[in-house]
């Protein structure tokens, strides 16, 4: 099931120091992207934050988790959504465009595993720019039996995906 919701976060289980509101996009009960907004913060889970980190839930989520009259909790609208998260991307649209210019389809690139999410590998290839591997794939072309953070991973630059800002690689493998 798919869905977007929004939770006030009135207590600071964040440890922000203030009330925040995160919200969520949820496809077939993961979390694919979150967004944190805050009085002065906006973080999304497509950028590593620095009192953060990567700021992605894990857990399975589906509507029965929550009580519907949990006035924190509110289901939202898809469009509600992108609105929070266009606002996030477009403090980074800079560098993104910047990124592309750089790391050319086609291009044989390198870089560290930063963090691992349902999606992918997530890899640093310089200060401002993400990549995304296929983790089943890298695994059968890497000399390895597990892929983790502060390993070097090598490939070719497939495509962009501009909804999350990553240069998306194929053909990667550990290095060793």
């Amino acid at each position: 099931m798919n869905f977007y919701m929004q939770y006030t976060d009135t207590d600071d289980s964040f440890e922000i120091g203030q009330e925040c509101t995160v919200f969520y996009e949820i496809i077939n009960n993961y979390v694919e992207r979150q967004v944190l907004l805050a009085k002065d913060k906006l973080v999304g889970s497509n950028r590593k934050d620095k009192m953060l980190d990567y700021f992605l839930s894990e857990c399975s989520i589906t509507p029965d988790d929550f009580d519907i009259e949990d006035k924190n909790f509110k289901i939202i609208t898809k469009i509600e959504f992108e609105e929070i998260w266009d606002k996030h991307c477009n403090l980074y649209k800079e560098e993104w465009n910047y990124s592309k210019n750089k790391f050319k389809i086609g291009m044989e690139v390198k870089g560290e595993v930063e963090v691992i999410y349902p999606q992918g590998i997530i890899i640093k290839l310089n200060e401002t720019t993400l990549a995304i591997t296929d983790y089943d794939k890298c695994l059968r072309n890497s000399p390895v039996t597990s892929i983790y953070p502060n390993q070097y991973i090598s490939g070719k630059v497939k495509e962009y995906d501009e909804k999350n800002m990553w240069i998306v690689i194929e053909m990667s493998k550990v290095i060793i």
